[in-house]
């Protein structure tokens, strides 16, 4: 492992890109916190989806850095390897973490009621 100044150049570039995503996700996070109370079970969902998402950008990133970073005497294979499985648990993550805020948007909500004009 590097700790050289490149070392932390290309984790911070890498963390760089995802600022703004991380910038929303925890206000999202505030948000769903600050309103928990009017519907908990949403919240809760919500709000897990919203810290999966901003863990798996922060660490991701971070991984991605790590990995760029301390490449070394690392055949490319290897590189290209590690780099693939951190974007497919991103990617897992991030599908996970959609399905819990798509399930957030519609837990809880009062069923129509039947017209009688039917």
């Amino acid at each position: 492992m590097s700790s050289g100044p490149d070392y932390w150049l290309v984790i911070a570039s890498h963390m760089a890109y995802q600022a703004p995503y991380l910038l929303a996700y925890a206000v999202g996070i505030v948000f769903v916190f600050l309103r928990r109370r009017r519907a908990p079970k949403a919240a809760a969902l919500a709000l897990t989806a919203l810290t999966l998402m901003f863990l798996s950008g922060f660490v991701g990133s971070a991984l991605q850095g790590y990995v760029l970073a301390d490449v070394g005497g690392q055949p490319v294979t290897t590189t290209s390897r590690l780099l693939s499985v951190i974007g497919w648990a991103r990617g897992v993550l991030s599908l996970i973490a959609l399905g819990l805020l798509i399930a957030a948007v519609f837990i809880g909500r009062p069923r129509p009621v039947a017209d009688d004009a039917d």
